[in-house]
Formats: structure tokens, sequence, C-alpha cells
């Protein structure tokens, strides 16, 4: 029998698989992008030069539907990804994303239903969730909930594309912009009982999606009672054991599952940290800023060594404002912390525009142990106030790739000096800059924007 899970190292190798998996559907795919976009396609990333990515993949999967007009093809989409021309940063039509419809394939946004947050300031700006049962139209609903969930900073961040009722899927960290093409990210190739939960997670957010208050065309429709169907039927096949699924608690099926959403996803972690006992632990997340893993980490590293590795987030072509208040802001927690507790060996990777270390991984050399996907080390992601799956897996094989991955990139690091190893006036300055922008970070965090 072959493996449940095959890791995908390059973007050469991403393309690939990403490529075949389309072309080799035969009854449906379920595309969940957070980011799905051409050059000027979003409200705050700037343009860049490079291959026109998204279009790459927007031209398969259009030329798949081509092939077979028949075949199921459903894109969910967070509603970052704009929908409205005029609000993008290239103001270009049609988008990536119109593109897609015009082709025959149902383009929705992803509903947010699902996702916790706590009220902020803002909370009173979200008059219209389903107001007096107006349905709007497709792009002015995407616009709508785009403007909730800026002022509430949820998001639906999945990154999954699965085919044929769970014959193969994958999990990425990846989004389909041109800028991101070439960084360096998790992405799992699935079959079997993973390809198949997978295959439900997408079920309940296409039925999800076409819950909302939305006038959808009569092509988005009929996909509902397809999803119907599929569901039950996925539903009955969960409660029927399949060959080669079978195993007593603690097998190798036990411990490889997908986890979804972020209290599942930070149990999981919590839990593989209370019972790691020696060996090492490397972590890598573009954005950490989560203290409770943070602190259970230091309390580990006691007797596991901890390597953390972040992102300088130098690839993000944002506004020059932007840009500085990102870089200043978004890792500090994790770099000040680790800089009074050394036992924590903290890098940060220097990306530059077309390259970013963008995964979001943990691996536990004992056991072995990877739990990796689109979740960010932060209370977001972790709290369930973005929607994200990631994968847990005990594959002694995979692990080893994803630890030589790491590796490869601990290399190209900088390493986070630790403030005992500063002289005098280091420390006062380095302490002065953190002081101003960690201020920054808690008075965000007090007005709800928590990242």
């Amino acid at each position: 029998m072959k493996p449940d899970a095959f890791y995908v190292q390059s973007p050469a190798r991403r393309a690939r698989v990403l490529r075949s998996l389309i072309f080799s559907a035969k009854e449906s795919i379920i595309m969940q992008m957070y980011l799905f976009a051409a050059r000027g396609e979003l409200r705050t990333l700037q343009p860049v030069e490079g291959p026109p990515w998204a279009e790459l993949v927007a031209d398969w999967l259009i030329e798949r539907k081509a092939q077979r007009p028949d075949l199921k093809i459903l894109v969910l989409l967070d509603s970052q990804t704009i929908a409205d021309a005029k609000r993008t940063t290239g103001k270009q039509f049609p988008l990536t994303r119109h593109r897609l419809e015009d082709a025959g394939i149902v383009v929705l946004t992803a509903s947010l239903r699902r996702t916790v947050f706590k009220p902020s300031l803002f909370h009173s700006l979200h008059k219209a969730w389903e107001g007096n049962g107006v349905r709007r139209e497709k792009d002015d609903w995407a616009t709508l909930q785009h403007n909730w969930q800026t002022a509430h900073n949820v998001e639906d961040h999945r990154k999954n594309i699965v085919i044929d009722s769970g014959r193969a899927g994958i999990v990425f960290s990846h989004n389909l912009i041109d800028q991101a093409r070439f960084w360096q990210e998790n992405t799992f190739l699935l079959r079997n009982q993973l390809a198949r939960d997978l295959y439900g997670i997408a079920l309940v957010a296409g039925r999800d999606a076409l819950g909302l208050p939305v006038r959808f065309s009569e092509n988005d429709l009929s996909l509902l009672p397809w999803l119907e169907r599929q569901a039950l039927s996925h539903a009955e096949e969960a409660t029927t054991p399949l060959e080669g699924d079978a195993g007593s608690p603690g097998t190798m099926v036990e411990r490889q599952r997908i986890l979804d959403g972020g209290p599942e996803i930070r149990r999981a972690i919590l839990d593989e940290m209370d019972r790691v006992a020696h060996g090492e632990i490397r972590v890598a997340s573009a954005y950490y800023s989560d203290m409770e893993t943070l602190a259970r980490l230091s309390d580990v590293s006691r007797n596991v060594r901890v390597r953390i590795l972040i992102d300088s987030c130098n690839a993000l072509a944002l506004p020059n404002v932007l840009h500085y208040l990102l870089k200043n802001t978004v890792n500090i927690l994790c770099i000040h912390f680790c800089r009074k507790f050394p036992q924590l060996e903290l890098r940060i990777f220097p990306s530059v525009r077309r390259e970013m270390m963008h995964m979001k991984a943990i691996s536990f050399s004992e056991g072995p142990c990877l739990i990796a996907g689109q979740a960010n080390f932060t209370p977001n992601s972790f709290s369930g106030a973005w929607l994200e799956t990631s994968v847990r897996l005990s594959q002694s094989r995979i692990v080893k790739q994803f630890d030589a991955h790491f590796d490869q990139l601990w290399e190209r690091s900088d390493r986070v000096i630790p403030y005992v190893e500063m002289t005098f006036f280091q420390s006062i300055r380095t302490r002065t800059h953190e002081f101003v922008f960690l201020f920054m970070v808690r008075v965000a965090g007090w007005l709800g924007f928590r990242y």
C-alpha cells in the first residue's frame, strides 16, 4: 500500500504536483484558497515583476474545465481576495476570479460563520451580516465581508485542494499569488483517509459558502444538491471501515490525521510538547506571536534542543509605511522573549521579494512527529479567529525530509543575539527600540487586532 502522505519541498515540484492533481481529476475539484490573485489584484500587496503564477494556475483550471465540462470545480476564496476591480491595486479587468467564472467554474466567497473572534472597539461596524433577509450580489457581499473581517481580524486562511471525493489532496501553506511562486512552503500530497477527511472539510466549507445571503447564479446553485449528496455519501462512508484504514489506538493510522481548526492544532502541538522528553524540536513559522506555546517551548528546552525559525517579512510587497510597521512589529513578541531566554535558539530568515520562509510547522525528533499546514504560531490562528487546516504525520521519512529542509534554511538565516551577549550600549539601544514597538503591538491587541 502506498504511503498516505508525501512531503513536497521545491517550488518546481510543488507546481508539478498541483498541475498533476488538477489534470488527473475526473469527477470534482474543490479548492480552498486564501489568496488567488494575479498582479495588482489585492488591496494591499503591490504588484511585483515575475512569473504570472496565479494566471498560470487559473489557466490550468480553465483548460481542465474545457476538457471535461461535466467536471465539478469549486473555488472558495477568502474575501481578502477582492471581487471589485476598482478596489484593487491594479484596477484591471477581468480579475482572476472572474476569468474562472466566465469559464464555467464556480467561485464563491468563503463563509466566516465558523470563525471565533473577540468583539473589539469596531464590533458595531458590522451591521449587515444577514440583515432583514436582504440578498446581495456576489461581488458586493465579498466587499461587505472584507470590511467586516478587516475590522475583526478574522480570515478563512485555508489553502487546500482535493479531488474526486478524496482520492487525493494537497494541504499547502502556499497562496496562489505571483510573488509566492518561489517561496519556501509546506506542501503535503495526501491520499487514503487523510485525503477523504480533507474532502469532508471542503464539503462543509462549500455548503457554508452557498448559505450566505447572496444572489447566486444558476451555475452556482447547481452545486448545492451535488454537495448535499456528496456530504451524505461521505458521512455514510465515514461509518464504514475501509480497507487499510483499520488500526488500534496509538498505531500510525491513528496518529496521522487532519487537524481542522486552530484550537485543535494548538492542542495537538501542546500534547506533543508534554510528551517529549529528549531529542530536538524544530519550529518554522513566518509569524510567531503566540506566547503560550513559546513559554511551553522555553520550559521544554531544559531537556530538549529547541530551534525556532521566523521570517523577516522583507518579501511582502507592501506600501512603504505598512512595510516598515510590519517589519518592526510582526515578530517582535517572539524576538523579545527569545532574547531573554537564550536556551531558545532563534533565527530570522532574510527574505527577499522572490523568496520568503512561509512555512508553518513543528517537528519532534522523538516520536517522530510533524504538525504542519497553514496555521502560523499566532493567537488568531490558534484561537479559531482564522480558519486553518494542518496535518499531523508520524512517518519518519516525512519528518526527516522536513528537518532537512528546515536545516537548509536555518544555515541561511541570521541568529538573534540574546541580551546577555550584548554590550551595555547594544542592550540599551535594542531594548529601547523594542519597547516602542512592543507598546504599539500591545495597544493594537487591546483594540482587538492581534497577529
